[in-house]
C-alpha cells in the first residue's frame, strides 16, 4: 500500500496577499536605511528663485558611522521641464553630523548643465527665474552613486508688472 498525505498550501490569493505584505515589510526597512541621511531644504522667499536660493540647505546624517557623499541638484519649471542641473564634490559627514551648504560653500565649488538657456539668460539678467511653477529637489548619493535619500519642494514665481495709470488720460 502506498500512502500519501496531503499537505495543505494555502490558496494562492491567501499566498499573493502574504508576499505583499512581506514585500511592504522590506521596503519599510530599506526606507529606514535610506533615511539614514537627511536633507532639509530652505524655503526661497516669495516670487524669488535664484543660485542662492537653490544651494540653500541642510545634509545631516543620522547614522552612528561616517558617511561620505555628494549632492545633485534639479531645477524643473511645470511647462518647460528640466532647466538645470548641478552637482557638488563628495564630503564627509561624521555620524550624527549636520552640514549647512549655501551657494558660499558647496562642496568642490558646484558644477552646472544648463538644459534651456532662456532660464539661464534670465537669471544671469535678474538674479532670479522668471514667472513660473518650479520644483527643485536635492539629492544625497553615496560617491557609488547610489541614491541615499532626496528631499523637493515646489516654489511658484509671479512676476507682477507694476501699475499703469488709465485715467485720467494725458492732457485730460
Amino acid at each position: 500500500n502506498i500512502r500519501t498525505s496531503s499537505l495543505s498550501l494555502p490558496h494562492s490569493k491567501e499566498m499573493n496577499l502574504m508576499n505583499k505584505v512581506i514585500l511592504l515589510i522590506a521596503c519599510l526597512f530599506a526606507n529606514t536605511a535610506i533615511a539614514q541621511v537627511l536633507v532639509t531644504l530652505r524655503q526661497p522667499p516669495p516670487n524669488q528663485l535664484g543660485a542662492t536660493d537653490i544651494w540653500n540647505l541642510t545634509v545631516t546624517n543620522q547614522s552612528p558611522a561616517e558617511v561620505e557623499l555628494y549632492l545633485e541638484g534639479t531645477v524643473d519649471e511645470a511647462q518647460d521641464g528640466r532647466i538645470v542641473e548641478g552637482t557638488c564634490g563628495a564630503f564627509k559627514l561624521k555620524a550624527n553630523e549636520s552640514k549647512n551648504i549655501t551657494a558660499n560653500n558647496i562642496p568642490g565649488g558646484g558644477k552646472y548643465n544648463w538644459r534651456n538657456g532662456k532660464y539661464q539668460e534670465v537669471m544671469a539678467r535678474t538674479g532670479s527665474a522668471g514667472t513660473g511653477e518650479y520644483t527643485v529637489c536635492i539629492y544625497a548619493k553615496n560617491t557609488a552613486g547610489g541614491q541615499l535619500t532626496q528631499a523637493c519642494m515646489r516654489h511658484s514665481i509671479a512676476v507682477l508688472s507694476p501699475p499703469t495709470l488709465v485715467s485720467p488720460s494725458d492732457g485730460e
